[in-house]
């Protein structure tokens, strides 16, 4: 197990199957928190691109319990963070809740 998965600029590269066998084994591993950050502009000659990607792993954290904490959409990225019910807020990280 593991604070915090990082997925960044694989997401794209695999078919959505094995993309989504990826995703499982994260939230599977991951105590705390996932993280996903993709380009979003077209790619060109891969199985997905990144607003895929991260449609998929939505899905992906719903089933398996992790709830959208953080997303940002930038102009070139896309950036999700997903926590577990039980891991503690930001300000529950130093006592204040």
């Amino acid at each position: 197990e593991f604070d915090l998965v990082v997925l960044s600029e694989i997401g794209y590269s695999l078919p959505a199957p094995q993309w989504l066998g990826a995703l499982d084994r994260a939230f599977e591993g991951a105590r705390d928190s996932v993280l996903l950050v993709h380009w979003r502009h077209p790619v060109e000659g891969w199985p997905l691109d990144g607003p895929l990607v991260h449609r998929l792993a939505r899905g992906a954290a719903e089933r398996a319990g992790f709830r959208l904490a953080t997303s940002v959409v930038d102009e070139d990225f896309l950036l999700d963070q997903f926590r577990h019910p039980s891991a503690p807020g930001i300000a529950g990280l130093d006592g204040k809740t």
